[in-house]
């Protein structure tokens, strides 16, 4: 191996390092409680060698969740675009929603570690937006499905606030598990159970309401 070789691949595991020790920082301590002097302290390196790798702590933070921020954001476009243009067509099919809901909790089964930090660590950081908005589409997906099975009939504000409970504690629940570093196997199990005990429990819902 030359001179540059080597000098490349120091390069690729100091960056990793600082990746991996960010990652295990942000999840402790959430965004706005870690400090590129904590992490170069932690490393045992200068911040300038932080910097030369990130232009700062939002870049940083991004390289930490990795692709899955876009995937996650694309997903929930797709989502949103979804949930509006069944409003501009005035669906009716209660069945359309909760495909919609199925399809959003699945983006939760497949990346742990970068659906956590977006979720539960992000506060400050420009990626924050992302929980706000998954909790929100949650919340208007769950009432239009209790509006089209005619859930709480002639109760609107009853209904609505029952949807937002239900999306936050959906959510809530998720996140939990999240956080738990299980064996994938486990992970997802776990995941699929608690999504089924909601879905079942709405439905029960609708039904002991309609």
């Amino acid at each position: 191996m030359n001179g540059w070789s080597e000098m490349r691949q120091h390069n690729e595991q100091l960056r990793e390092q600082i990746i991996n020790v960010a990652q295990a920082a942000f999840s402790a301590r959430g965004f706005a409680a870690v400090s590129i002097r904590e992490l170069a302290a932690e490393l045992q390196i200068s911040k300038g060698n932080i910097y030369n790798y990130f232009t700062g702590k939002e870049d940083l933070f991004a390289a930490c969740i990795g692709d899955t921020a876009a995937a996650f954001s694309t997903t929930l476009t797709a989502m949103e675009a979804k949930y509006t243009q069944a409003q501009v067509d005035q669906t009716t099919d209660p069945d359309y929603f909760s495909n919609i809901e199925q399809e959003l909790l699945t983006v939760f089964k497949h990346n742990g570690v970068a659906i956590d930090l977006l979720l539960n660590c992000s506060n400050g950081s420009a990626l924050a937006g992302g929980a706000v908005r998954l909790a929100l589409l949650t919340k208007r997906v769950t009432a239009a499905i209790l509006r089209l099975n005619n859930a709480y009939p002639g109760q609107p504000k009853l209904a609505a606030a029952f949807a937002e409970t239900f999306a936050s504690s959906l959510i809530n629940s998720l996140q939990t598990i999240i956080r738990h570093q299980y064996p994938t196997a486990i992970h997802e199990t776990t995941l699929d159970t608690c999504i089924t005990l909601f879905s079942n429990g709405l439905k029960q819902t609708i039904r002991s309401n309609s």
